[in-house]
């Protein structure tokens, strides 16, 4: 997760909504990073970033969409992503998404956007884990906070595990 926090090489260019960046930026290090490559979403909507570069541990990408709206409005982003990642909207950093939760899954995160009248570029800073490298992403209208009843509603009844037993009283019993 230490990987989201520098500001690497070309990251202000994706920030911004640059969707054909220089190919090559170079880092303090000498070496250069590649944003070149391009990948799609599979058909059950997860775009397999490790699909197209040498995955790794603490690997960085960038994904950017812009989004036009018709009218200022707030629209909900849901988020799954393979490991962690940070969301801006407009240049602007709104979310860290940060996978504790077992295995990752689509719309696992959801995150309120205010979307402008306009042009709006979303971006993604996506980290690598040790096993898996993508994200889903959907964006809809609704009412953000009727969702988070909706998603609390729904995990409010399940148990994960067997309630413990009360512990026992001994003054509980009739003595004659």
């Amino acid at each position: 997760m230490q990987a989201l926090n520098p500001a690497y090489p070309g990251q202000k260019a994706a920030i911004a909504g640059d969707t054909n960046p220089n190919f090559y930026y170079q880092q303090a290090d000498g070496r250069n990073l590649d944003f070149r490559k391009t990948v799609m979403a599979k058909d059950n909507g997860y775009v397999d970033i490790a699909s197209v570069v040498n995955q790794a541990d603490g690997y960085v990408a960038y994904a950017t969409r812009e989004v036009n709206s018709d009218e200022n409005r707030a629209a909900i982003f849901k988020l799954g992503v393979d490991y962690w990642a940070d969301v801006y909207l407009n240049g602007k950093h709104v979310y860290r998404a940060i996978n504790r939760k077992g295995a990752p899954r689509a719309n696992a995160m959801s995150v309120k956007l205010n979307l402008t009248k306009g042009k709006n570029v979303i971006t993604l800073k996506i980290v690598s884990g040790s096993r898996g490298f993508g994200f889903w992403a959907s964006l809809s209208e609704g009412d953000f906070n009727e969702l988070q009843q909706e998603q609390q509603d729904q995990t409010a009844g399940v148990r994960l595990y067997t309630p413990m037993p009360q512990p026992f009283d001994p003054y509980e019993y009739h003595y004659w």
